[in-house]
């Protein structure tokens, strides 16, 4: 393999992996949410 399709494979994966820890960084981001509204919702109910 040469380097130039080294590159573009590694580019390739960095791009897979950040678009995956976006993911879990919103399914995080949600169920902070959820939790947070659920914990709010039952003191002010």
């Amino acid at each position: 393999m040469n380097r130039r399709g080294l590159n573009e494979k590694v580019y390739s994966d960095l791009k897979l992996n950040s678009n995956k820890v976006r993911g879990i960084k919103k399914i995080t981001q949600l169920f902070r949410f959820m939790i947070l509204n659920n914990y709010f919702g039952e003191i002010y109910d």
